[in-house]
C-alpha cells in the first residue's frame, strides 16, 4: 500500500510540475492559457487525492499500531514514534493541500484578469516547493511506518482445544 501511495504522490507531483512549466510557457508565449487550464484541473485533483490518501494512510496505520500496543502490551514508545511520523508529515501535507486549492482558485482570477498573473505564478512556485517537501516527508514517513509495522512481533497463535493433550 505504501509503495502505491508513494507512486501516486510522485506522479501527482510530476503533474503539478508539468502544470507549473506550462504556466511558465504562457509567459514565454510557448503555451496557450487554455492548455495550461486543461492540465491544471486534473493535476490539482490528482494532487489533492494523493495527499488526502496519504494522510488517511498515516491515520489508519497509527490506529492499527495503537490497537496492537493496547492488545499486546507493546512498548509505549511505539505510540510516540507514530505521533512523531504524523507530526513530521501532516503540517506539510495539509499546507500542500491548501496551497493547491489556493493556487487553483487564484489561477481562475488570473485567467479572468482580475488578479495579476505574477501573483498566481509566485504562489504556484511556492506550492510546487511545498509539495516537493511534502512528497519527501511523506515518502520517508511511510518508509519508517512500514519498517515499524514489520518490526512488531506477530501475536501468539490462538490455542486450539485439545492441543495440550498431545
Amino acid at each position: 500500500m505504501a509503495q502505491a501511495l508513494i507512486a501516486l504522490d510522485l506522479v501527482a507531483f510530476l503533474a503539478l510540475a508539468t502544470v507549473f512549466a506550462t504556466g511558465w510557457g504562457i509567459s514565454m508565449g510557448w503555451v496557450t492559457s487554455s492548455r495550461h487550464m486543461l492540465l491544471a484541473i486534473p493535476a490539482a485533483m490528482f494532487q489533492l487525492f494523493g495527499h488526502s490518501l496519504t494522510m488517511f494512510y498515516f491515520i489508519g496505520t497509527g490506529r492499527r499500531i495503537k490497537e496492537w500496543v493496547a492488545e499486546h502490551g507493546g512498548d509505549p514508545d511505539l505510540l510516540r514514534r507514530v505521533a512523531d511520523f504524523k507530526r513530521r508529515v501532516f503540517p506539510w501535507a495539509s499546507s500542500a493541500l491548501l496551497l493547491v486549492i489556493a493556487v487553483f482558485v487564484l489561477g481562475g482570477g488570473a485567467g479572468a484578469r482580475v488578479l495579476p498573473a505574477w501573483v498566481h505564478g509566485w504562489l504556484a512556485a511556492v506550492t510546487l516547493l511545498v509539495n516537493f517537501v511534502a512528497l519527501l516527508r511523506e515518502t520517508l514517513g511511510m518508509g519508517e511506518t512500514v519498517m515499524l509495522m514489520q518490526s512488531l512481533p506477530a501475536p501468539p497463535a490462538p490455542s486450539t482445544p485439545g492441543a495440550e493433550k498431545r
